[in-house]
């Protein structure tokens, strides 16, 4: 008795076993069809930003042909940075030309007494990359991180070039693309050669507006190579009049 008692519970566990193992087997199917289906839903998604982005950058450099928006499409890859995000580091080398689709990022670096100092920012439908230095073999001189929540696309620089020299209407768009960062950064460079902090704050005013009403008193201050308490002072006399 004791001995058939021993087999019905030995032949209980196995069947217990054996439905444990197969539910455990659903679940890993149900796991995985849904991570496929996430995979899937995100990759539409993207490729989703990537056409919609390309139509709008299609109706301002309207001279690129709809064929080779297509090329860059099929290089494009899609990243969402979070607030505060580091993206690159200096030091990194930076072997991507960067899109913003949504938000804004900030170059920055630390200057010789550790204070941070920004570059520039790359704002909605901006476009940044690190080419002269690219082809001198020369790591990034700054970091680059996410002012706000931001979508970028990212197009990897050796693929870009590929494309870009097979096609005359690329190769403007690639000389309008650097004179843009030429711009910016000439731009600076008036910007610090201003003598005094109302001069600074006023240019940004005149000429960079949407920087002064989106971004922080802090991060203006940081551009203009200034103390946050001067520029909030500056801004606070400005609208005083």
């Amino acid at each position: 008795m004791i001995l058939i008692t021993k087999v019905f519970d030995y032949k209980k566990s196995v069947a217990a076993n054996l439905h444990s193992a197969q539910s455990q087997k659903c679940r890993i199917f149900d796991i995985s069809l849904n991570q496929s289906l996430y995979h899937l839903i995100m990759t539409e998604n993207n490729q989703n930003i990537i056409r919609e982005f390309h139509s709008i950058l299609a109706m301002k450099y309207t001279y690129v042909n709809h064929e080779n928006w297509l090329k860059l499409q099929d290089i494009s890859i899609v990243k969402n940075i979070g607030k505060n995000e580091l993206i690159f580091r200096a030091g990194d080398y930076l072997n991507y030309g960067i899109f913003v689709v949504e938000g804004c990022l900030k170059l920055f670096y630390f200057d010789e007494s550790g204070l941070e100092r920004i570059s520039t920012f790359t704002t909605k439908h901006e476009y940044m990359d690190n080419w002269n230095d690219i082809h001198r073999n020369r790591p990034l001189p700054y970091s680059i991180s996410a002012l706000t929540p931001s979508t970028i696309i990212l197009y990897p620089l050796e693929k870009m070039v590929e494309i870009f020299k097979q096609e005359a209407d690329l190769l403007q768009l690639c000389v309008d693309l650097s004179q843009q960062i030429i711009q910016k950064k000439q731009e600076h460079y008036t910007v610090l050669t201003l003598k005094t902090p109302l001069e600074r704050y006023a240019y940004l005013l005149k000429h960079r507006n949407e920087w002064i009403s989106d971004i922080s008193v802090t991060n203006i201050a940081q551009y203009l190579n200034l103390s946050r308490e001067t520029v909030s002072r500056v801004r606070n006399k400005i609208v005083k009049g």
